[in-house]
């Protein structure tokens, strides 16, 4: 009797054993399972996005504020920043499908849609032109300017198309001046420091400088030739076909870090010393980012500047460095800034 009550109560603890473990094993495929799946989510992989900007300067507080923050990565694009000395260079990386898209003044880009490239205009960061045309103490006018020699990066990029503007808006003929190859922002200005040339075109950030320097600030870009625009976001027919997610979380990227940067003064500053490798007080600095955004340079939802843009292909044909006019409706594609806006928190 006692064998059989024995061995009935081992039937009922082995029952419950197999159930305790049936139980514990679906909990641990469960685990597993949702642990695979959100291993998943979080290892999805980043489609890569390669854009090109102008040598990082006092205003890359602004510029590199998405990337900083890992907003592209938040829309599914991992972003490699590449820099050039200027546009021209620029543009033909582009073209040669090195670069997915661009950040420079549309000069460069409507030359080469011009002559055949296969581009778009898909959205803008700084369409405002924080610019000044440095000169050597001696120069105080325009006029002064003839038979002078004007330091640029490289021909057709803007530091040499910008003082065009600027001469033949003041009566001036841009063959009355030389131009000569003097460098990046930084470096053409050592130069007029140094006497090697006689005026320049530049960035702002250096006027709180000049004067310290003895060097005169001839005009403002923004004063004389308002309309010509800065920069502006250009990406290749391929690439935009081939990455279109891609091409619109680049953009909601960039707009969520232009809206930050606007917010958050001190953030964008450190970055801009961390990147340009100087002091946090720098005058460059603090005098661009204060002058940016009080001008009301920037376009935090990326829109493209059209009429700056015709106004700039005006001016292209006027100065003979284009042959004819491209119909801008089709190089100017709103699609991915649209998708960008919904994906963007922004307000």
């Amino acid at each position: 009797m006692i064998n059989k009550k024995w061995f009935g109560i081992k039937i009922i603890i082995f029952a419950l054993i197999l159930v305790i473990s049936a139980c514990s094993s679906s909990n641990t495929n469960s685990s597993s399972s949702s642990n695979s799946e959100s291993e998943g989510e979080e290892t999805k992989e980043l489609v890569k996005w390669k854009h090109g900007i102008v040598s990082a300067k006092a205003d890359s507080g602004f510029i590199l504020m998405a990337k900083e923050k890992d907003y592209f990565k938040k829309h599914g694009v991992e972003v490699e920043f590449m820099e050039f000395e200027g546009d021209a260079t620029m543009i033909q990386a582009l073209i040669a499908g090195e670069l997915d898209s661009m950040e420079a003044n549309p000069a460069a880009s409507i030359n080469a849609i011009n002559k055949g490239a296969k581009l778009k205009f898909i959205g803008s960061t700084m369409p405002g032109m924080p610019y000044a045309l440095y000169t050597n103490s001696e120069i105080k006018s325009f006029k002064d300017l003839e038979g002078k020699i004007v330091g640029i990066s490289k021909p057709g990029a803007l530091p040499e198309i910008i003082v065009k503007a600027m001469l033949m808006e003041e009566g001036l003929d841009p063959a009355s001046v030389t131009f000569v190859n003097a460098g990046g922002d930084v470096q053409r200005y050592q130069a007029l420091m140094g006497g090697k040339v006689d005026a320049i075109a530049s960035a702002s950030e250096f006027v709180p400088q000049a004067e310290k320097d003895g060097i005169n600030v001839l005009g403002y870009a923004a004063d004389i030739v308002p309309m010509y625009p800065r920069f502006v976001i250009v990406s290749s027919e391929k690439a935009l076909t081939e990455k279109p997610d891609a091409a619109a979380g680049f953009l909601a990227g960039e707009m969520e870090g232009l809206t930050y940067a606007l917010n958050n003064r001190d953030e964008a500053i450190k970055l801009a010393a961390k990147t340009i490798d100087v002091p946090e007080d720098n005058v460059r600095i603090n005098s661009i980012y204060d002058e940016v955004k009080e001008k009301g340079y920037l376009s935090p939802k990326s829109e493209i500047p059209v009429d700056r843009i015709e106004w700039l292909q005006d001016f292209l044909f006027e100065l003979g460095s284009i042959e004819k006019k491209v119909d801008l409706n089709t190089v100017i594609d709103e699609s991915f800034r649209k998708k960008a806006l919904e994906m963007a928190e922004i307000e």
